[in-house]
């Protein structure tokens, strides 16, 4: 009987270390999926913003193939005023400056071009980086939600083991 009182009293202390345990994992838990949920609200909120990079890329795009199509068109006119130039004299100086104009913009927007290029370009780096980096922080915060979770588990077999041992002195 006392070996049984004993036991008993063992398994009760061993019971409320486990629940404090179980509290303080539960706890733990409570704060992992808060920190998941903020993570995956940061992780909507760089979606979202990926999505409207993603939606000003293909403007920007959409502007340099228009911005290609008037350096292309520019080109057709530059030719077509350097026959008209043959063709009607006293327009030579007007024709002259206009090509060289063209020519200028030209350049300014094939540098305009490379620079957006190279801006969308750095601007996916930092993004996939920054994904990358998210995920990489989701993982470890499943880990630990796992960890937790065996923890409870065990707390809870020893809590059973207790209730059973309860029962058995009874």
């Amino acid at each position: 009987q006392n070996e049984s009182k004993s036991r008993y009293l063992q398994l009760e202390q061993r019971a409320k270390s486990a629940e404090a345990a179980l509290a303080e994992h539960r706890e733990k838990i409570q704060q992992s999926d808060e920190a998941l949920h903020r993570v995956r609200e940061e992780l909507a909120n760089l979606s979202a913003m990926r999505d409207q990079i993603h939606s000003e890329k293909n403007e920007i795009s959409s502007t340099c193939s228009g911005l290609e199509k008037k350096v292309k068109d520019l080109e057709d006119q530059k030719l077509a005023h350097a026959k008209e130039v043959e063709v009607v004299r006293e327009n030579e100086l007007e024709l002259q400056q206009e090509v060289e104009r063209l020519d200028a913009d030209n350049e300014d927007l094939l540098v305009e071009l490379g620079l957006l290029r190279q801006l969308q370009q750095q601007d996916n780096d930092a993004y996939q980086t920054h994904i990358s980096e998210l995920q990489v922080q989701i993982q470890s915060q499943y880990n630990e939600i796992n960890h937790l979770r065996e923890l409870l588990d065990e707390a809870e077999k020893a809590r059973l083991e207790l209730s059973n041992a309860n029962e058995d002195a009874i």
